[in-house]
């Protein structure tokens, strides 16, 4: 799972991760937030800001994720 935004510093890198997890066929999901006239959404503005209703998105959207990713193999997650 990749999350980044338009305010992030990193955005470029993760933008060419996620193109050459999909070149090589790899699943993942990638989550872009776009500029917010609000408020930046800054590198891991999520993990800063908990509270952010975006954030609270982006962490709920990463726990389903891995949950998904570990039902398929037989692992569990809590949280």
């Amino acid at each position: 799972y990749l999350v980044t935004s338009d305010d992030c510093a990193l955005k470029p890198h993760s933008t060419a991760f996620e193109q050459l997890l999909r070149q090589h066929g790899v699943q993942h999901t990638f989550r872009c937030w776009p500029k917010n006239a609000e408020k930046e959404l800054p590198h891991i503005f999520n993990v800063a800001h908990p509270d952010w209703p975006e954030s609270r998105e982006t962490n709920d959207c990463t726990l389903d994720f891995f949950r998904r990713a570990c039902s398929a193999s037989g692992e569990t997650v809590t949280g």
